[in-house]
């Protein structure tokens, strides 16, 4: 009963926590899908409808003016899909988060009042984080000592990653605090020979597939324990299954685990068998076949995700989980049962995305399962030091578990205080923070998953002019949660007018990534601009704001468009059309006029190269037909526009796809310069 009580005191202390610093986060990039989605389900759950009609419309006018406003959650809108509902048309992960998230928010937002918009979505992931947190002191404490659940709680309370991400990440904490229970409960049931145990595993099993597929190796984990334990105690795991309770819930498991799948996934009611391949299918493309992360590659295991994990620990856990894989060895004759599942489980998660053959991206977020253990071994190695190590009285041991307590507490705690509301972007003195993070190049380093735009609208509101314009670079609507712009400000994606200066607020996230689109509007911010504000964190920027007008303007571009009006030499050899000019010039854009007639060819890809001697050779990273500015295509049938970030180059070719491509029938090019 005392191991049940502080369980539940530390589970409550890290909700009292999360409840009082719920606002200072805004919401991940993806998470916006989640909540119309599962705003979807919920209002079909309820009416069997598959639409809004007959509720009141959401007026964004009112909840940006009126902050009590609450008639409507933004995200109850039927835009999904190309306005499909999801009941009809579904895809990615299943619903359950998404589903639970929005009964929260009708309750606590839409009924009650009590908490935002956006705040009473996260609810979700505060509860089960916190769920998660007393259940690791549950498991420590049972099977290591009330000392062992203090510390392995405190080390998964405190971690960085965790502790920003069970704010506002939808998927991942939740789906860690189920698998947890999923994976313990199982092993609980075994040792214990307690099938409700087991059912309750299953259940458990259930929730945790209703959120992602992650649990799967959940199973992976249990059947190589199983092995473990059969290869250990032959005698008493063959009595165990022999157990008709046992081995009737062991019968039921799959079919509770998909039932609980299957109730709580509307849209695969219509079509159980080709939906759910479908979900299959999905996690095949996202989870395999792409490595992110190929200079990690050392033969076929990828380093990525263990140097993410090395570099983004704490490093007090990292010296507790070394004293915690030594105790493990001072303790495994009589602690192989736990020992060895906590080992696994450690394991497996790790190892399943540093296999070639497998994906990840944008850190380690995707695999969290790993954290509990990492926790656990922790708590394992701080109990063996005071207990065994310190051979002192019990007075003593009480007083220097209470000072090491309250010393690890405190080192955890700073840079909980240094990043936030920006925990998950921390990365500890191996690599030289943050900052020595991205220096190195590090894949993903400083990505704040989206949280960081609520902080740069902040700035936008305060500091920019009545009417003026927002745009975003490489992000998207859904991005932003439009009610907490200010009325007055124009924000569009539309608004990026490049070299043309429209005095538009461009803002964007800025960490180690390759951005895959919109080259050019990346290198015109960086190289002509100069940012009007920054977020920083351990001195490293996670997100910047530029001002596209001629003050903010690096000195050197400070100078209005002109056309080029001296002589231009062209010439087409096969299909590239070669471009001299007499001297160099500062480009800021070509436009290429061409006769399209009946006898060439559509262009299907083309790119351009620059040069300033005619030897050595820069392929600009857009290709044509582009997206470069205002996200419109700058091509048609007879011309198309390439802009250039302020490129000096005296040389140009544009190499189309064949030599019969349209472009290159009586080409006329003409050049604009800085």
């Amino acid at each position: 009963m005392k191991k049940i009580i502080l369980s539940v005191i530390v589970g409550f202390i890290f909700f009292g926590v999360g409840l009082l610093t719920i606002h200072d986060y805004g919401i991940s990039w993806d998470e916006p899908e989640h909540l119309r989605r599962g705003q979807a389900y919920l209002w079909y759950y309820f009416t069997g409808k598959l639409d809004y009609n007959g509720i009141t419309s959401y007026n964004l006018r009112e909840a940006q003016t009126n902050p009590s406003y609450h008639d409507r959650s933004f995200y109850q809108q039927f835009q999904f899909y190309n306005n499909k509902n999801p009941v009809v048309e579904d895809r990615g992960h299943p619903p359950l988060g998404d589903i639970t998230s929005a009964t929260l928010n009708t309750i606590f937002y839409q009924k009650l009042g009590l908490l935002g918009d956006i705040e009473s979505y996260h609810l979700f992931q505060i509860i089960s984080s916190s769920i998660l947190v007393g259940m690791i002191f549950w498991i420590a404490a049972c099977e290591f000592g009330i000392l062992a659940g203090f510390f392995a709680s405190l080390f998964l309370a405190t971690y960085p990653l965790f502790f920003a991400e069970s704010h506002f990440n939808i998927k991942d904490p939740a789906e860690t605090t189920f698998f947890t229970l999923t994976v313990y409960l199982f092993w609980k049931g075994i040792t214990s020979k307690k099938s409700v145990l087991i059912i309750l595993s299953a259940i458990f099993a259930g929730v945790a597939l209703g959120i992602k597929f992650n649990i799967f190796f959940a199973m992976l984990i249990l059947t190589l324990w199983l092995f473990v334990y059969y290869w250990k105690n032959k005698k008493e795991i063959i009595h165990t299954f022999l157990s008709k309770k046992i081995a009737l819930s062991l019968i039921f498991f799959l079919p509770i685990m998909f039932l609980i799948f299957f109730i709580f996934w509307p849209y695969l009611w219509s079509d159980p068998i080709s939906h759910t391949l479908q979900s299959f299918k999905y996690y095949e493309k996202v989870g395999s076949g792409a490595n992110y992360q190929s200079s990690y590659l050392v033969g076929s295991f990828n380093l990525y995700p263990l140097q993410w994990i090395i570099f983004t620990t704490p490093p007090v856990l990292l010296l507790f989980f070394i004293f915690g894989l030594f105790a493990s060895i001072k303790l495994w004759t009589n602690n192989w049962k736990i020992l060895s599942l906590i080992l696994i489980w450690f394991t497996i998660p790790i190892l399943r995305v540093s296999l070639s053959g497998f994906s990840i991206y944008g850190g380690v977020r995707q695999i969290m399962e790993y954290i509990p253990t990492l926790a656990l071994i922790g708590g394992i190695g701080a109990n063996w030091l005071i207990q065994d190590v310190l051979k002192t009285d019990k007075k003593l041991k009480l007083i220097t578990a209470s000072i090491l307590l309250l010393v690890v507490g405190y080192l955890l705690i700073l840079p909980l205080i240094k990043f936030h509301p920006y925990q998950n972007t921390y990365f500890n003195f191996l690599t030289g923070g943050l900052s020595g993070a991205i220096a190195k190049g590090t894949s993903s380093a400083g990505n704040s998953l989206g949280n960081v735009y609520v902080e740069g609208l902040e700035w936008v509101n305060k500091n920019a002019s009545s009417g003026a314009k927002l745009t975003l670079i490489q992000g998207t609507t859904s991005n932003l949660p439009l009610f907490k712009i200010r009325p007055d400000i124009n924000y569009s994606n539309y608004h990026f007018s490049g070299v043309q200066r429209g005095g538009e607020y461009i803002m964007e996230m800025t960490y180690n990534y390759d951005v895959g689109a919109y080259h050019y509007a990346w290198e015109y911010v960086d190289k002509l601009l100069d940012p009007v504000y920054e977020v920083k964190v351990d001195g490293a920027p996670l997100l910047k704001i530029w001002k596209n007008d001629l003050a903010h303007t690096k000195e050197e571009f400070r100078t209005e468009e002109k056309t080029y009006s001296r002589p231009i030499t062209q010439n087409i050899i096969g299909n590239i059309l070669e471009i001299s000019l007499d001297s160099a010039v500062v480009l800021s854009r070509l436009q290429l006029n061409y006769s399209s007639t009946k006898d060439c060819q559509n262009l299907k890809l083309a790119y351009i190269e620059t040069s300033k001697d005619g030897q050595n050779w820069q392929r600009e990273k857009d290709a044509i037909p582009t997206d470069q500015v205002g996200r419109k295509i700058n091509f048609d049938a007879n011309h198309f526009v390439f802009y250039f970030a302020g490129r000096s180059s005296k040389y140009l070719r544009v190499v189309a796809d064949n030599e019969n491509a349209c472009i290159l029938k009586d080409p006329v090019a003409k050049l604009t310069v800085l």
